[in-house]
């Protein structure tokens, strides 16, 4: 059909980003970090790459002379791995990586060679500091971040209103992101998807988001840290669609959590990869410190490693800006957001002033930033002062959500609706590198912003080639009219299916059958008129009993004796 040309091109003209580790110079021994935000206490000692060192009976090990690291390592406190999953986990998925490893790409990094040196206190962490720079065999060093650095960017009885009217940030251009181009092709609600949100923690069993619960949560959870960030986050995602509250982007996907716990940066990206499956979502709500200056997570090189890592075994990264009003390409980073020098392979997200096509004033900047999202006057699940019920978080809401916190799950959930939908019409997996390059070029410009343009789905899914032959630009509730639209040559005989319920049958050229076939049938048959574009209506009745089902509608036109399937539309009843 007429997409395989069109996917083979995008494949072609991606350009693996993942390809460049960089060989950042070492932390100069002179850098003084702030002792408000850094536990110099405690250490991260990454060994350089081809030493093979492990930890073993209190000492290091490995194929180069560690005899002076060893020394160091007898004077401190104790070492421990930094990334928590077992040595021989990430020892098979890097043997995995190499395997298939293209001749042009560096090699991932060894996890294994990170490490937390305990000091017995300050004087000496900054003296093991030093010292531990000084040797060959270590590629970098620097003092941890402290548990408590701010790091996170930004129905039940009584009833709850519908604020679905307040969500601005899924209207068309140029407001919004244009939501209703997703949401009426099938797969484009998030379906079949998964997506782990990493931050500090999350409000469970909120009314409007039935998947956070318990049962989603990777390891520990303290829920006290900071439960209103997370559960605000996740409701821009995968709220309910429904006749209260909030409605998430791609809210048919499944929802996953991990908590960094505010210690375990590196190793929540290395966790949360190890249970995404490959084209799975991570979404990294976090912000850190680099030089004094308010950062992107993967500053850090154990972060920026472990996201590479995630990336290159198919894992798609969306990774928050920061808070800092930072230029990115400023040298002070020496290179680390310069794709031309290292690129984890993350989707990263800017903000702006909500509904203005303006770069917010804290939103960092730069070249490495891909897109935007709202960054202020988002409405979402959480806090509490939009609606709230005395003494019960789970009906909590926002109207003034900020920070890259509120832009990433939006451009998040842009593309996870991409992604499903190419998944279900297309029936191929996108990657995150496509995914990018569609975002950097497919959007409303914020003029001098720096952060990449607004998400515009309509422009986006047509890049992709989706909707094919048939779209549905009027959805209808109860009692309300809906318009699907069919387009094809002129003079062309066409009928359009319709079923309550999903399918799959493969008809080879024709394409794929995407209803299902016991319950399908013809609702419309004719000729495509001269216009090239036939309007199909249809009236919802005003029937309690229909509230949240869904209608799906599919065309087949024949065209000089072949049978060509259109992609299909849903038209969700709410």
């Amino acid at each position: 059909m007429r997409h395989a040309l069109l996917a083979a091109v995008l494949l072609a003209v991606t350009v693996p980003g993942q390809a460049r580790r960089g060989n950042l110079p070492k932390p100069s021994p002179d850098v003084v970090y702030d002792v408000a935000l850094r536990d110099y206490g405690l250490l991260v000692v990454k060994f350089t790459e081809g030493t093979a060192v492990r930890l073993r009976d209190g000492q290091w090990v490995g194929d180069r002379d560690l005899a002076a690291a060893n020394a160091l390592l007898r004077q401190a406190a104790g070492a421990t791995r930094l990334f928590q999953r077992p040595e021989a986990a990430l020892d098979q998925e890097r043997a995995a990586l190499l395997r298939d490893l293209p001749a042009t790409f560096d090699p991932p990094a060894d996890l294994n060679h990170y490490y937390h040196v305990r000091a017995a206190d300050d004087a000496q962490g900054r003296a093991l500091l030093r010292a531990f720079l000084a040797l060959d065999v270590i590629e970098t060093a620097f003092p941890e971040h402290r548990p408590d650095v701010p790091c996170d960017p930004g129905d039940i009885e009584p009833r709850t209103p519908s604020f679905r009217s307040r969500q601005d940030y899924r209207d068309p251009p140029p407001t919004g992101v244009d939501h209703r181009a997703s949401r009426v092709i099938p797969g484009g609600r998030g379906e079949g998807l998964q997506v782990i949100d990493i931050e500090s923690s999350w409000q469970l069993d909120h009314e409007d988001i039935p998947q956070l619960t318990q049962a989603a949560v990777i390891g520990a959870h303290t829920a006290s840290l900071n439960p209103n960030h997370g559960v605000a986050t996740v409701g821009e995602l995968a709220a309910e669609w429904d006749e209260h509250g909030v409605d998430g982007l791609v809210d048919l996907t499944g929802v996953k959590v991990h908590s960094h716990l505010r210690q375990f940066w590196a190793s929540s990206v290395n966790v949360a990869s190890a249970n995404s499956p490959v084209g799975g979502f991570i979404m990294l709500e976090v912000q850190l410190s680099f030089m004094g200056r308010t950062s992107p997570m993967e500053s850090r090189d154990d972060v920026f490693d472990a996201v590479r890592a995630a990336t290159m075994a198919g894992r798609i990264v969306v990774a928050a800006a920061g808070n800092g009003s930072q230029d990115l390409d400023n040298p002070v980073y020496g290179g680390r957001f310069n794709r031309s020098v290292r690129d984890s392979g993350s989707i990263i997200v800017g903000a702006t002033s909500g509904a203005p096509l303006v770069r917010a004033s804290f939103s960092n900047f730069g070249s490495v930033v891909d897109a935007n999202g709202w960054g202020g006057s988002v409405t979402t699940t959480g806090y509490g002062d939009l609606f709230s019920v005395p003494g019960d978080p789970r009906q909590s809401y926002t109207s003034s959500f900020s920070g890259t916190s509120s832009a990433t799950p939006i451009v998040t959930g842009v593309a996870m609706a991409m992604a499903g939908a190419v998944r279900e019409q297309l029936g191929r997996q996108v990657s995150g590198l496509e995914l990018r390059n569609l975002l950097r070029e497919n959007g409303t410009p914020v003029p001098g912003g720096s952060i990449g343009p607004r998400p515009d789905l309509e422009r986006l899914l047509a890049a992709l080639g989706l909707p094919d032959g048939l779209d549905l630009p009027v959805e209808a509730g109860l009692g309300e009219t809906l318009t699907a639209e069919l387009t094809g040559t002129p003079g062309t005989p066409y009928a359009v299916a319709a079923s309550t319920a999903k399918g799959f049958v493969d008809l080879g050229a024709a394409g794929r059958f995407l209803l299902d076939p016991s319950t399908a049938v013809v609702a419309y048959f004719g000729v495509v008129p001269a216009s090239g574009t036939q309007s199909l209506s249809a009236d919802v009745p005003n029937v309690g009993a229909l509230a949240q089902s869904t209608l799906y509608l599919q065309g087949a036109l024949m065209t000089g004796g072949q049978l060509d399937l259109t992609s299909s539309v849903a038209n969700y009843v709410f």
